[in-house]
């Protein structure tokens, strides 16, 4: 979720609590959280909240990566969002299901963040997925609509994923696009768009990678 630029890079950060509840921030200390209570969504979206009230040097550009893992398995979903679900027979389903909702809960708190730090004007927000449904034996449950297979296979259905982005300005919000891309060639794309030094990609020849730069203002929500 980035506003671009040098200046900030959450990845490398650690949001450091004191035993007095005061925080600070030490960077690339990479520091382990330690046990944690409560499901993922919140607690990701706690620490990134906190990133950017607390972590971030506010006069600086940032680059925020935010990882989910809902609803990976093992599935764990709040009560108050598998009740959502009620109507649905199998607890698997209600689980999965509730899942998918706690995570939209934790971006759509993660957003209105955004935007009472007044940072959504100047901030290009990309949200997607790393694959397909996964549809196992517990929870055979999911969807890639027309697509072939699912989770760990090479037909569209395990590879081909839709995307979000938001980037006021410079998108038009509710339009589409069906200019595909592979993701492998975001971070290398992004940061020849907006003056970083590229990474060094060790996996095969930079030349691989697709820009997605020419669509973004043809798609958004």
């Amino acid at each position: 979720m980035p506003n671009w630029g040098s200046g900030n890079l959450a990845l490398a950060d650690t949001l450091r609590r004191r035993s007095d509840g005061t925080r600070e921030v030490e960077r690339g200390a990479g520091i382990p959280a330690g046990p944690l209570e409560g499901c993922s969504a919140d607690l990701v979206t706690d620490e990134a909240i906190d990133w950017l009230r607390d972590g971030r040097d506010p006069e600086a550009p940032f680059f925020l990566f935010v990882c989910y893992h809902e609803p990976h398995e093992p599935v764990a979903t709040a009560e108050r969002f598998t009740r959502l679900y009620g109507d649905i027979e199998d607890p698997a389903e209600r689980a999965l299901w509730g899942n998918v909702t706690q995570l939209d809960a934790g971006f759509g708190r993660l957003m209105a963040e955004l935007d009472s730090q007044g940072l959504r004007e100047d901030t290009l927000v990309f949200f997607t997925s790393d694959n397909g449904p996964a549809l196992t034996a517990k929870h055979p449950y999911g969807s890639a609509g027309p697509l072939r297979a699912k989770k760990g296979h090479l037909w569209e259905g395990g590879i081909r994923v839709p995307g979000l982005l938001r980037w006021p300005g410079e998108t038009e919000a509710g339009s589409v696009s069906f200019e595909g891309y592979s993701g492998w060639g975001q971070s290398r794309c992004l940061c020849r768009n907006w003056y970083a030094p590229s990474p060094l990609m060790v996996w095969g020849p930079t030349n691989h990678s697709i820009s997605l730069r020419p669509s973004m203002p043809s798609f958004a929500w």
